[in-house]
């Protein structure tokens, strides 16, 4: 029972530290090149758009009920409650008992990466009401809506499994690496059973791959400055790039105040 008031401040330490390498990342951010990606993505994804029903005609003539219950795999393993906090608590878990500090901050921020660009793909959705292939209802934007049948513009899915993939493939590349090749199965899966268009997926990884970079890059960044600030000063440099102190002055000795005479030795 000991262990867990100190795994509560190590999780709020781990917390602290990925939020305090936040605002330089978003600085990073503020950049024309981010403006003109962002500018081509919302071409794409208009692009997307118009073809949406095609795809996904595409998509129907290619079914079979194996595939089917791989895509139901996927879907299932790759939602928030399902994969991003069972791979987070693993993650911070190992990292706590093997004492290993990198892995306990890569869980976190792959959490904070889902959990923020989850949050903001549930508003977002729920306040345009697109409605999903499944609902056999006309395309359009119907406004906001908390039924299911109008959630598909973003994909959740798609948005908190690439936050979760992209976190770990900047803090922990050999766990973020194989999550991501099952992100793409997570994006494959909505689309085949029909719960997304492709413009929802597109968009949502995107939103995913945008959150997970923010949080990554966070945590690595703070990283790297907590340990130049406590780097030592090397004692083998030259002694003009270091830093040196005045020889301090004997005033017992000095010609104002000169060394007092030895006591005389009294002898009977």
């Amino acid at each position: 029972m000991r262990r867990l008031p100190r795994a509560l401040q190590h999780l709020r330490f781990d917390f602290l530290h990925s939020l305090r390498g936040a605002p330089d990342t978003l600085r990073l951010f503020c950049r024309p090149v981010t403006f003109l990606a962002l500018a081509l993505l919302a071409a794409i994804t208009w692009l997307l758009i118009l073809h949406d029903s095609t795809l996904l005609a595409w998509i129907n003539t290619h079914r079979n009920r194996y595939l089917e219950g791989i895509a139901r795999w996927f879907s299932y393993w790759g939602d928030y409650p399902t994969g991003t906090l069972p791979i987070a608590a693993v993650l911070w878990s190992i990292g706590f008992f093997a004492r290993k500090v990198n892995w306990r901050r890569a869980a976190i921020a792959c959490l904070l990466a889902a959990t923020i660009t989850g949050t903001f793909t549930v508003i977002t959705r729920c306040s345009l009401g697109r409605p999903r292939p499944c609902a056999n209802i006309t395309d359009g934007l119907y406004g906001m809506s908390v039924s299911y049948n109008y959630q598909a513009f973003p994909s959740g899915h798609s948005a908190t499994s690439w936050a979760t993939a992209t976190a770990l493939v900047i803090t922990a590349p050999p766990v973020g690496i194989p999550i991501a090749v099952g992100a793409a199965g997570v994006v494959w899966s909505r689309l085949y059973l029909e719960r997304h268009h492709t413009s929802d997926v597109f968009v949502g990884a995107w939103i995913g791959i945008i959150g997970g970079l923010i949080a990554g890059l966070a945590s690595r960044h703070h990283r790297k400055y907590a340990k130049r600030k406590a780097a030592p000063v090397d004692a083998s440099l030259p002694l003009p790039l270091l830093v040196q102190l005045p020889t301090p002055i004997d005033l017992t000795t000095s010609p104002s105040n000169p060394e007092p005479p030895a006591p005389a030795v009294v002898t009977n």
